[in-house]
C-alpha cells in the first residue's frame, strides 16, 4: 500500500494535469472557431468584392460607349455565408452591403442612377446609356408614354405606350382625366421592349393621362407613368 501522503499528492498532481490539458483543449478549439470565423468572413468579403466590381465593370463599359448602348448582366441571390445584399451608386461611388459591413468601389461617372436591381442567376438587370444618364434597371418591366405620337383630334385622343424593358407587362390600365371625363382603357399585354397605342373617345381639350393607376404592374421604374397635356386636368 501506498501512504497517504503520496495518494494526495498523485491525485493533485493528476488534477492538475488534467486541469492544463483542459486548458490548452479549450485554447486549441477558441483557436480553430476564430480561424474558421476569420476564413468565412475573407470568403465572404472576397465574394462582394468580386459581385462589385462585377456591377462596376458593366456600368463603366456601358459608360464609355455612349449613348444608346446597354447591357444585361445576372447577380447571384446572395453572398457566401448567406448575407442577401443591396447596391447602390452614390456620387461616382458603387456601395455594396451586407449585413453591417460596406464595400465600395469607384465609377468612372458620377451619373449613374440605379433604380432596382434583381438577384439570382434566371433574372437580368440592365444597364442603358441615356446620354444625360447611365440608368441601371432589374427584371421588370419599365412602361412610359411616347409624347411625341400622342394624337388629339375633335372626338378622341390615341397614346402610344412603349415597354422599355426585356419583361412584358399584363393587366394593367391607362387612365385619360381631362375637365370633365374620366376613362380607363385595359391593355392585356404589352411586349418587352413593345409598344402598345391606346384610344380614348375624348379630344380637343387639355388632358392628363396615367400608366397603370392602380398600380397592378411591379415596374422599375414608376415615376414616369404619367403624363400631361396641355393645361392638364382638373378631376
Amino acid at each position: 500500500m501506498f501512504p497517504k501522503g503520496c495518494v494526495g499528492q498523485a491525485v493533485l498532481e493528476f488534477t492538475v494535469a488534467m486541469g492544463f490539458l483542459l486548458i490548452i483543449f479549450s485554447l486549441v478549439v477558441i483557436t480553430s472557431i476564430q480561424k474558421t470565423s476569420e476564413s468565412a468572413g475573407i470568403k465572404t468579403y472576397i465574394d462582394s468584392r468580386r459581385i462589385g466590381n462585377s456591377v462596376k465593370d458593366n456600368i463603366n463599359m456601358i459608360t464609355e460607349q455612349g449613348r444608346g448602348y446597354y447591357r444585361f448582366f445576372s447577380i447571384p441571390e446572395s453572398i457566401h455565408g448567406g448575407y442577401n445584399y443591396s447596391m447602390y451608386a452614390v456620387g461616382n461611388v458603387l456601395e455594396m452591403t451586407y449585413g453591417d459591413n460596406v464595400w465600395s468601389t469607384n465609377l468612372i461617372s458620377g451619373n449613374v442612377t440605379i433604380h432596382c436591381l434583381s438577384y439570382g442567376k434566371s433574372v437580368k438587370n440592365r444597364v442603358i446609356n441615356r446620354g444625360w444618364a447611365v440608368e441601371v434597371t432589374c427584371h421588370k418591366p419599365n412602361m412610359m408614354f411616347d409624347e411625341a405620337n400622342t394624337i388629339v383630334t375633335v372626338n378622341s385622343t390615341t397614346l402610344q405606350i412603349t415597354n422599355d424593358a426585356h419583361v412584358g407587362a399584363q393587366d394593367f390600365i391607362v387612365s385619360l382625366s381631362n375637365t370633365t371625363d374620366w376613362i380607363d382603357y385595359h391593355v392585356g399585354w404589352i411586349e418587352p421592349l413593345g409598344v402598345e397605342t391606346v384610344s380614348f373617345d375624348s379630344g380637343a381639350g387639355d388632358f392628363c393621362a396615367y400608366i397603370d393607376y392602380q398600380e397592378e404592374v411591379d415596374e422599375s421604374i414608376e415615376a414616369d407613368n404619367n403624363m400631361t397635356y396641355g393645361g392638364g386636368c382638373t378631376i
